[in-house]
C-alpha cells in the first residue's frame, strides 16, 4: 500500500494511541462478527483493519531508512566523503605526534584514520566563513584569478629570496603587496603567518594575485619563507581548491646552525639600519649569538630549525609528490643543481638552468659575525644532530621530490671561546 503524506504528518491519527485502540476495537469486530451485525459495519471494521495494516507498514519502512542512515554515518564518519578525507587516506606512513623534544615515531597511516580525521577537523573548522568567494562588485574580477600554483615556503635564510629573483627573471608572477604598514613584498605576501590578514579568507588572499590573470606566465608565485610554519594555513585556503593537483611546493633546508647564525646576522643588520624598539628583530640588540642561539637552539616553543617537526605536518596535508625539498648547501649554493632539479619538478625548461643564482642579500655590516663559537656547537650539536637524523628518516619515509638519499648536513667550523667572532675590514 502506498504510503500518503497524511499518514505520517503529526496530526496523523497514527501517532495517537487512541486511534490504535479504535483500529483493534474494530479489527476484534471484524475478526469474531456477531449474527446480526449489520453489513455497513463489517465493511467498516474490514476497511479500518485494512489501514491500520498500511500504517503499520509505512512506519516499519520509515524506521528501517532511519537505522540504516544512522549506521551508515557512525561507520563512515561524518566527513568520510570529503575529498581532502580520501586524499589524506591515499597518502604514505604518518608521523605521530610528539611531546617538544621527543623522538618522532614512523607509523603507518593506513590504519590510522582516526589520527587523520582529527588532524584534518582541527584546523578546518575554524575560518570556515572566510573562504568563499564574495560576489560584491569589488571582487568581480576574482572570479577569473587563481591561487598561486607555486609556493616557495622557506626556510628563512635557507636561499629564498636568490632562488626567487632567478624565477622572477624567468617571468614568474608574483604577489601584489598589502598596504596596510606591515611588511609584504612582490615576493614575500607574508598572509598566512599574519593572523590579521589571514582571517580575511581565501577571497583576500586570490586579490593579490589577480592581476597574473592573462599575463603570458606559466606560473604564479607566493615566496613567504615564513610560510613554512604554518602548514594547517595554507591547506586551510587550498582544500577546496579545484586545482589542488596543480599545487607545487617548494622548500630550501640549510644546516640548523648555521641557519641561525645567518638570521642573527640579518637581524643586526636591519637594527643598525633601523633600532626600532617595535621590531622583530629588536631581540639582537641586546642579545650575543651565543645567548640567541642557546634559545633557539633547543627543544622548546621556539625550534625553527627542527625542520621535521614542520615538515611531517606538511606531508600529512599535502601529497608529498607535490613538494621539492632542496639543500641549499648541495644544490642552492652551486646554482645550477637546484635549478636543474626545480625544472624538472615544474616541468618547465628555463632559459637560464646553469650557474649560481643572483646573489642578493650582501651586508656590508662591519660587525657581521663569521663563525660560530665552539660553546654553542658542543651545546647545540647533541639537539641538532638528532633533529637531522629525524629529517633524514622522515625524507625516507615519505620520498617527495630531493635527493636520495637527502645529504646530511655538515656543522662548519667554529672558532674558539664564547664571543661574537666578527668580520674585520
Amino acid at each position: 500500500m502506498a504510503c500518503s503524506s497524511s499518514l505520517l504528518s503529526p496530526s496523523s491519527s497514527i501517532l495517537r494511541p487512541s486511534s490504535f485502540r479504535l483500529l483493534e476495537s474494530a479489527s476484534d469486530s471484524f475478526s469474531e462478527p456477531k449474527p446480526d451485525e449489520s453489513k455497513t459495519r463489517r465493511s467498516m471494521a474490514r476497511w479500518a483493519t485494512s489501514l491500520g495494516v498500511g500504517r503499520t507498514f509505512c512506519v516499519s519502512l520509515l524506521l528501517f531508512v532511519l537505522f540504516v542512515s544512522l549506521a551508515l554515518h557512525f561507520s563512515l564518519g561524518p566527513g568520510s566523503v570529503s575529498p581532502e578525507w580520501i586524499a589524506l587516506r591515499k597518502l604514505g606512513p604518518a608521523l605521530s605526534a610528539q611531546p617538544s623534544g621527543a623522538t618522532l615515531e614512523i607509523t603507518p597511516a593506513a590504519n590510522d584514520d582516526e589520527a587523520y580525521k582529527k588532524n584534518v577537523a582541527r584546523f578546518s573548522n575554524k575560518t570556515k566563513t572566510h573562504h568563499t568567494l564574495d560576489a560584491s562588485p569589488e571582487r568581480k574580477n576574482l572570479s577569473k584569478a587563481r591561487l598561486p600554483d607555486l609556493l616557495l615556503i622557506g626556510v628563512q635564510k635557507g636561499g629564498s629570496t636568490a632562488v626567487t629573483e632567478w624565477l622572477f627573471e624567468e617571468g614568474v608572477c608574483g604577489a601584489t603587496p598589502f598596504q596596510d604598514g606591515g611588511f609584504s613584498s612582490l615576493k614575500e605576501l607574508h598572509f598566512f603567518d599574519a593572523y590579521e590578514r589571514f582571517r580575511l579568507g581565501k577571497s583576500e588572499y586570490l586579490q593579490h594575485f589577480k592581476h597574473c590573470v592573462g599575463k603570458k606566465t606559466r606560473f604564479t608565485m607566493d615566496a613567504t619563507p615564513d610560510s613554512f610554519w604554518y602548514p594547517e594555513h595554507v591547506y586551510e585556503v587550498y582544500k577546496d581548491d579545484p586545482d589542488l593537483d596543480r599545487l607545487k611546493i617548494i622548500v630550501l633546508l640549510r644546516e640548523p646552525i648555521a641557519r641561525e647564525l645567518s638570521l642573527y646576522n640579518h637581524m643586526r643588520n636591519l637594527w643598525s639600519k633601523d633600532p626600532d624598539p617595535k621590531a622583530w628583530y629588536r631581540r639582537v640588540s641586546t642579545e650575543s649569538f651565543p645567548e640567541f642561539a642557546k634559545k633557539k637552539l633547543r627543544d622548546g616553543a621556539d625550534y625553527k630549525s627542527y625542520y621535521a617537526q614542520y615538515l611531517s605536518r606538511w606531508f600529512q596535508f599535502f601529497d608529498p609528490q607535490q613538494i621539492l625539498v632542496l639543500s641549499y648547501e648541495h644544490e642552492v649554493l652551486p646554482g645550477t643543481p637546484a635549478k636543474q632539479r626545480i625544472g624538472d619538478f615544474l616541468g618547465h625548461s628555463f632559459r637560464d638552468d646553469k650557474g649560481a643564482f643572483p646573489r642578493v642579500n650582501e651586508q656590508s655590516n662591519p660587525n657581521k659575525i663569521r663563525k660560530v663559537p665552539c660553546s654553542v656547537v658542543e651545546r647545540a650539536r647533541p639537539t641538532v644532530e638528532r633533529w637531522n637524523k629525524e629529517l633524514y628518516e622522515l625524507l625516507a619515509t615519505w620520498k617527495p621530490h630531493a635527493m636520495d638519499p637527502f645529504p646530511k648536513f655538515e656543522i662548519a667550523a667554529c672558532v674558539g671561546g664564547d664571543h661574537n667572532d666578527t668580520e674585520t675590514n
